[in-house]
């Protein structure tokens, strides 16, 4: 059965533990024509970011969906506040780098703005947006 919205924070099931993955990018993939979270790589689109999880199941605010708030940004990188975050998968760790830094190249995609400083391995509150693709030098 279909549903509306009024704020996009969208409960799916997961197909591994993404737990400790709060503040990450997340992909929206098909499992049996059941739609789940999976962790984001690079070459894929970013759909939304880890609210909170268990073994089983994520809430996700959808970058494109008109969520009304904010959201924990976990940092791979140094940001500050009124940075454009960007999507970062860097092999290790997943999560969002700083317009103001820009330690990654490749493609990815502008997601949120900072709220607040913060520093490789820190949550800092964010507001997120719509999808930018950008392409890093």
């Amino acid at each position: 059965m279909s549903q509306t919205r009024t704020n996009a924070i969208i409960h799916l099931p997961t197909t591994t533990d993404l737990s400790a993955q709060v503040g990450t990018v997340i992909k929206l993939a098909g499992v049996n024509y059941v739609p789940h979270a999976h962790a984001w790589y690079s070459e894929d689109r970013a759909f939304g970011v880890i609210l909170s999880a268990d073994a089983e199941t994520a809430s996700v605010a959808a970058f494109d969906g008109g969520y009304a708030g904010t959201f924990l940004a976990k940092l791979v990188e140094p940001a500050a506040a009124g940075d454009w975050l960007y999507c970062v998968n860097s092999g290790a760790d997943v999560g969002f780098g700083s317009s103001g830094y820009q330690g990654f190249s490749g493609a990815t995609f502008y997601a949120g703005v900072a709220l607040e400083d913060g520093v490789a391995g820190e949550m800092i509150e964010a507001v997120p947006k719509s999808l930018v693709a950008y392409t890093m030098p």
